[in-house]
């Protein structure tokens, strides 16, 4: 019995062709990415001293996280039938109002690359903040891939200019831990 309220929402989520995802629900996904870039910024902002594994730590959990809510919401997209006018414009607003967020969240990771350099013990980070950055990228790009077709218009014409952009921004930031130094 008490298996059955742990299982019941996980089984909900699990199996999105029983239920139907819609604007609004994209748009909450995109509310719970938004979130999660808030909470690697806010520990990227306290990650101030050389050597602190602890926040770097902090640092991993929140960004394996924010990874995962973008391939959540690249589910959702996918489940979902074609947006309504209303729900494309409340949708296009929400990613709109995420890409200077994810603008920020990148730079403030490129800022903060000389303490990725100790943060392992003393040992760089850099190779693991590269791939987090590659992974986090894929999953942009699942999101858009999965989000475009659903859009119309003006809005589906917009969509991969908006793709483009973001990944610029995240090839900016994959390069400069592509480099050897850690500085």
């Amino acid at each position: 019995m008490l298996a059955s309220y742990f299982l019941l929402p996980v089984l909900a989520l699990a199996t999105p062709s029983l239920y139907k995802r819609d604007g609004a629900s994209i748009t909450q996904a995109i509310s719970y990415v938004n979130s999660n870039i808030t909470a690697v910024n806010n520990t990227l902002n306290t990650f101030n001293k050389p050597k602190d594994s602890i926040t770097a730590l902090k640092i991993q959990v929140h960004t394996t996280e924010l990874t995962k809510s973008v391939n959540s919401a690249a589910s959702v997209a996918n489940a979902s039938a074609p947006l309504s006018n209303s729900e494309e414009f409340d949708v296009a607003t929400a990613v709109l109002n995420l890409q200077p967020n994810i603008n920020s969240l990148l730079d403030n990771v490129v800022a903060h690359k000389p303490q990725f350099g100790t943060a392992i013990f003393g040992f760089s980070a850099s190779p693991l903040v590269k791939k987090d950055l590659q992974d986090a990228e894929k999953a942009a790009d699942a999101f858009g891939a999965a989000l475009t077709p659903k859009l119309s218009g003006a809005y589906q014409q917009a969509a991969p200019i908006i793709v483009q952009q973001i990944d610029a921004k995240f090839d900016e930031a994959i390069k400069q831990f592509s480099s050897a130094s850690p500085f």
